[in-house]
């Protein structure tokens, strides 16, 4: 009973001197490492596993779709595809990233419309013949709409169509090449359509330079502008209109 009581004494004593102890420095630090260690994996834990459900969400394909357009829209898509060809299987990406990124207007319709003869070229000299029909209906359907944004143009702002008008000129000229290489019309409709766009535009340039002052250089080629008219060269007409107004006293 009394060896009980003693060592019952002992181990009281003993226990009121852990609170005199002070842990070793590096066990502190070691001890707090270890919690702030616990502490983080159990965070990066928890991130991985809401990443995962994450990633099962998007096996979805509305979601896989998703992240592709947005991985494209990046930039990556159009690295890849740029030099692609209407009828190559990555020219719709491509052409979707250029209407994206160059909107809408007359203006970028042209210049799509004379990315299009580019790519027309590019198949007729390399000889590519598959992707030969696919190219001319891309470049007409690029015409049809370059050609409605510039009546439009011509309709609300003909001085700003007159200054763009090189460019469809340059588009018709390009054309008519290609149709000689090939020995056949790229399409009838819209070979009018970008004639009446022209004639439309020189019969308002005309209207306009008959109630004006021409220094004599102007009228001789206003003259030859009337001459090309007449015969139906509308083109050439609308190039001596535009040195007309790039020759203005």
């Amino acid at each position: 009973m009394e060896h009980d009581m003693e060592q019952e004494k002992n181990l009281v004593q003993k226990i009121s001197l852990l609170k005199d102890i002070q842990p070793k420095s590096n066990w502190v630090l070691f001890a707090k490492t270890r919690i702030l260690a616990d502490s983080e994996r159990i965070y990066v834990d928890a991130r991985v596993g809401h990443l995962v459900s994450y990633l099962r969400y998007l096996e979805k394909p509305a979601f896989v779709l998703s992240a592709m357009t947005f991985l494209v829209l990046g930039g990556v898509g159009y690295q890849v595809s740029q030099n692609s060809l209407p009828g190559d299987a990555l020219y719709s990406l491509r052409s979707a990233i250029e209407r994206a990124t160059m909107g809408s207007d007359p203006l970028a319709s042209l210049e799509i419309a004379q990315r299009r003869l580019e790519d027309l070229k590019k198949v007729v000299e390399g000889n590519k013949v598959r992707n030969l029909s696919s190219a001319t209906q891309e470049f007409n359907q690029s015409v049809e709409t370059a050609t409605k944004g510039f009546l439009a143009l011509v309709e609300n702002e003909p001085k700003k169509a007159l200054q763009v008008s090189r460019e469809l000129v340059q588009l018709q000229r390009g054309k008519t090449e290609i149709e000689q290489t090939l020995g056949a019309s790229l399409g009838e409709e819209e070979n009018s359509e970008l004639q009446n766009a022209t004639r439309i535009l020189v019969e308002m340039e005309f209207a306009d330079l008959t109630t004006r002052t021409l220094s004599a250089e102007q009228e001789e080629l206003f003259k030859q502008a009337v001459s090309a008219y007449k015969e139906q060269r509308y083109e050439q007409a609308l190039e001596y209109v535009w040195l007309i107004a790039n020759n203005a006293d």
